[in-house]
């Protein structure tokens, strides 16, 4: 014990001293050009806790929301000067809160190196934040040519334009070329794309409260495709793409060098194009006998509209657009119709409007091929969850976006297991799940089939139905989960992974049992922050990228995860994120089972499984561990030959426990009571022949404790 104790002292003490080391920024950030071209860019202090001085180029409280706790710190003009320097939203630091900073502060920060997609970042420790002085307001350097960060394909340049990651920077004479919506719930954000006289692209988002439109609480007016900016100013970001994307988050969200304005001085336009902005139809799903008449508001701020014309066509894989002259029927409103088309038809459409200066915009912008066209299936029997989830398109956005439709559905995740609600359609293996929010959803229980009518948003790459006030149970149905490899959701792939987004889902191995072989799959390295609760399930336990994340025990504004679920990778999710209504049993690499069920899910740029409660971990091999509020069971040994030992410490409210016995055609074969309160019981299996059954064990109320399959042997 002395010597542990006596090594932990040496640990801490190392990293005081390491601490005490003042380092520069380049020191964090310089790598080299030869380091560079081989795609690697991380720090060569990752990992490490250092003290780093520098001059604040914005004031504290300006990223992400009132109270983000997140500023970039510079020393100087030169080649990897910027950095990020992160504490997040809860709590403050001393002796300085990071969100009474003021832009010109001297800062000295102690804290934790790490990289977080494709971005070096500081994260200060409880005492990490200090002012040293004061200082000139620092000004943003002039980078003359995009093609130092990106090419015209939005690629990125790291061997040059890592030396401009986190610094505060200007463009100039740049043009728009697509604007993206990209979420919408819980209000609307965007970015936009904008290109120099070369054709070199970047991507302009809204890390900062400056980017966000007044849904959002920020004040940005959102560009049209064709606008030119005299100067965009703001920080440097680096989601790495193209040749060298970043190995540990999906390549969906890979968008090369980005540029985030933290002021509404930053955005200085010098000429506008027309304005193309509420799009609706008449009908949100026609039927096969309906015209589709198409409006939208056509303004040209700085001018007037010449020219207007709907596009439409008719096929997924078709690009010859029908071009359709729209008529000013009101104000600024121009109106055109799309014919009817055949039941199950694909329609797809976009609008184009021209000034008279000759300015020519289209919304979406789909004849740059920037963006996809709006689109519908035509349905005489009414909207499906298929309708609102299938799309051709990479992005993932519904066609249905921001508009109200009535689904049917059977309910495959509820209030009393997973915390929130998904239906799934019947008879379809994919494109056929949805998330489902509002207030008339908490009664629903799986197996439930239900009409509902919400919304369609989407939720950074997540589609979700919300605004759902009444929920009309209609009867019962059966959804069978899809049995999936893990590995199938190593990395997030659009054409592999999207149609799976909110289906229940099984993984499993052909031939053997799934197998924890990541703890923590964004830990920097093993025993390493950050944590966010996700392990990985796969089949090797000595590969641990390849395989399936699974969350639970997380329930915050952005983590959706059971707290019925006992497998977690840290017991702080007991308490942190939501309280979890079962013990935590902290999983460990090489913890396997047979299968593992799920709603799958997709958030910051991962699918990931989120088992609904103990039961959707199934077959486990051995001993099995068993977790409700009320119950703590364990079955052992399995194989089993003769006595079943069940050994259980169940609460009150609990009553008298039993053990049930199925066979695989689903006939109960025993059944037994094993008692209450506290105990160990014998159950004798000698009787049953040789075989594969599933054990449950049960309350007094046929509450489910525990289930598992056992092998009995001869």
């Amino acid at each position: 014990m002395k010597k542990i104790v006596l090594l932990l002292s040496l640990i801490a003490l190392s990293f005081t001293l390491q601490a005490q080391t003042l380092v520069t920024i380049q020191d964090i950030q310089t790598v080299s050009s030869t380091t560079l071209a081989t795609c690697y860019d991380t720090s060569m202090y990752n990992t490490q806790y250092v003290k780093v001085r520098g001059t604040v180029v914005m004031n504290g409280g300006m990223a992400q929301s009132a109270n983000g706790r997140q500023v970039w710190i510079q020393s100087g003009l030169g080649d990897f000067s910027g950095l990020n320097i992160r504490f997040g939203t809860n709590s403050p630091t001393s002796p300085t809160d990071m969100l009474d900073l003021i832009a010109g502060d001297s800062v000295e920060i102690v804290g934790y190196v790490s990289e977080f997609q494709g971005e070096t970042q500081v994260t200060p420790d409880a005492t990490g934040v200090s002012v040293i002085g004061t200082g000139t307001v620092m000004g943003p350097e002039l980078v003359t040519d995009i093609s130092l960060l990106n090419d015209q394909n939005r690629i990125n340049n790291i061997v040059q334009g890592e030396a401009y990651e986190g610094k505060f920077i200007e463009l100039q004479n740049v043009t728009v070329v697509s604007v993206d919506n990209f979420a919408t719930s819980p209000c609307p954000r965007y970015s936009f794309v904008v290109q120099d006289a070369n054709g070199n692209k970047i991507n302009v988002s809204d890390r900062f409260m400056a980017g966000r439109v007044p849904a959002c609480g920020g004040t940005f007016v959102v560009p049209n495709v064709g606008d030119i900016y005299t100067s965009i100013q703001g920080v440097l970001l680096h989601p790495k793409n193209g040749t060298c994307p970043d190995i540990t988050w999906s390549s969906a969200s890979q968008r090369g060098y980005e540029l985030h304005p933290f002021d509404a001085s930053h955005y200085v336009i010098n000429s506008a194009s027309p304005s193309i902005t509420n799009i609706i139809r008449n009908h949100i799903t026609p039927t096969s006998a309906q015209a589709i008449d198409v409006t939208a508001d056509i303004v040209d701020p700085d001018g007037s509209i010449t020219s207007a014309y709907l596009n439409y066509a008719v096929g997924v894989s078709n690009i010859v657009y029908t071009q359709v002259a729209m008529t000013l029927v009101s104000g600024n409103t121009y109106t055109a119709t799309i014919p009817a088309q055949a039941n199950t038809s694909f329609v797809k459409y976009y609008i184009t409007a021209t000034d008279d200066s000759s300015n020519t915009v289209s919304q979406p912008d789909v004849p740059s091929s920037n963006q996809n066209p709006i689109f519908f299936i035509v349905r005489d029997n009414g909207t499906e969850i298929y309708d609102i989830q299938y799309t051709p398109y990479g992005d993932g956005n519904s066609g249905y976006m921001n508009m109200d439709v009535t689904v049917t559905g059977v309910v495959t995740a509820s209030s009393f297991d997973l915390g929130y609600v998904y239906i799934q359609q019947e008879n379809l293996t994919s494109w056929a799940g949805v998330f489902c929010l509002g207030s008339g959803l908490a009664p629903l229980q799986i197996g439930q089939k239900v009409t509902v009518t919400g919304t369609v948003k989407e939720s950074f790459g997540m589609t979700r139905l919300e605004n759902i006030t009444t929920a009309s149970v209609i009867g019962n149905g059966t959804i069978n989960s899809i049995s999936l490899q893990p590995n199938t959701f190593s990395m997030y792939d659009f054409a592999t992974n999207e149609q799976y987004e909110a289906m229940l889902v099984s993984l499993y191995k052909p031939s053997g049992m799934v197998s924890v072989v990541n703890q923590n799959c964004d830990a920097v390295s093993p025993n390493t922050t950050p944590n966010f609760g996700e392990y990985r399930l796969g089949y090797d336990v000595f590969d641990p990228n390849t395989g399936c994340r699974v969350l639970a025990g997380r329930q915050t504004s952005s983590t959706f995860s059971s707290l019925n679920v006992s497998y977690v990778n840290d017991t702080i999710w007991s308490y942190t994120d939501g309280i979890m209504n079962v013990p935590a049993m902290v999983v460990t690499v090489g913890q396997s089972w047979d299968t593992v069920r799920g709603i799958m899910y997709y958030g910051f740029s991962n699918m990931k499984l989120l088992p609904r409660d103990n039961s959707d971990f199934i077959l486990v091999t051995g001993m099995e561990h068993s977790l409700t509020a009320n119950a703590y069971t364990t079955t052992y040994p399995n194989p089993v030959q003769n006595n079943l030992w069940v050994s259980f410490n169940a609460q009150a409210s609990a009553g008298t426990l039993s053990l049930e016995l199925y066979d695989l055609t689903g006939r109960m074969v025993k059944s037994t009571e094993l008692g209450s309160g506290e105990g160990v019981v014998a159950v004798n299996v000698e009787n049953i022949a040789t075989g594969t059954y599933f054990c449950k064990i049960v309350t007094e109320n046929k509450e489910l404790v525990s289930q598992n399959k056992i092998v009995i042997v001869r």
